[in-house]
């Protein structure tokens, strides 16, 4: 069987700098470039364990994340911020101050329209708390002109 040997030839200003190195890195140095081909199977090796280990490890880095909060959005056409507020965004936010498990309710009125922001606790089933938050708005005094109403979750 033969021996492939590959021989490296260092420009002399590298050899003159390796003189100046201790012994034994000297001596490292020249054996690994007399074993080129060794030390290329060492890294191919090193790598493929790595991404054997890095298929291998779980994937789980995240757990599973349970949003909490609904959102109720309005227009109101015609109606200034101080009106939606009094006649709308406060009887919205008192009928679903009714829900069961709410921890917080945040409103915001605008010029033709409102958004208010439901809290729940982590532990609450969202699906329940959406149907209840639906049958409170449809439960609520509301005025007539009113053009869309949406309950949906809020999406991270």
């Amino acid at each position: 069987m033969k021996h492939l040997k590959i021989f490296i030839k260092l420009p002399k200003d590298i050899r003159v700098k390796a003189k100046g190195m201790g012994v034994t890195m000297k001596k490292l140095v020249e054996a690994t470039m007399q074993r080129a081909i060794l030390m290329i199977v060492c890294v191919v090796i090193i790598l493929a364990w790595g991404c054997i280990s890095a298929y291998q490890m779980q994937r789980d880095y995240l757990p599973g994340i349970n949003n909490t909060t609904l959102s109720v959005s309005m227009r109101v056409p015609g109606y200034q911020a101080v009106q939606v507020k009094q006649q709308v965004t406060d009887n919205l936010a008192s009928a679903v101050k009714t829900v069961d498990g709410l921890s917080n309710v945040e409103t915001t009125s605008y010029d033709g329209g409102l958004f208010i922001s439901l809290y729940f606790p982590m532990n609450t089933d969202m699906k329940q708390a959406e149907d209840q938050v639906n049958k409170a708005l449809a439960n609520a005094d509301l005025p007539t002109c009113i053009e869309s109403e949406k309950n949906r979750k809020m999406n991270l």
